[in-house]
């Protein structure tokens, strides 16, 4: 029986374009979800944007979990913060 890969190997371009993707769906969804009428934020009420609500849920998610497993570059010399 054949297994799925469990590692993958992409490079920060892939994953820019990964986000940048995910992004845009997102985008794309907000405005299923989101009515806007003379400035004024409804939230619509139906089945699809309910869905879409779920996609956004997952999707958010998903942008998460790729952000943590980011390496972020920390100087080895004290930096002062804040």
């Amino acid at each position: 029986m054949a297994k799925f890969k469990t590692h993958f190997e992409l490079g920060v371009g892939d994953l820019q374009l990964i986000e940048k993707g995910l992004r845009l769906r997102l985008s794309e969804l907000a405005r299923t979800v989101v009515d806007i009428e003379n400035g004024d934020l409804r939230v619509r009420e139906t089945d699809k944007s309910a869905k879409a609500t779920q996609e956004i849920t997952a999707i958010r998610a998903l942008m998460g979990r790729l952000h943590h497993q980011k390496i972020w570059y920390e100087p080895d010399d004290y930096v002062p913060r804040g």
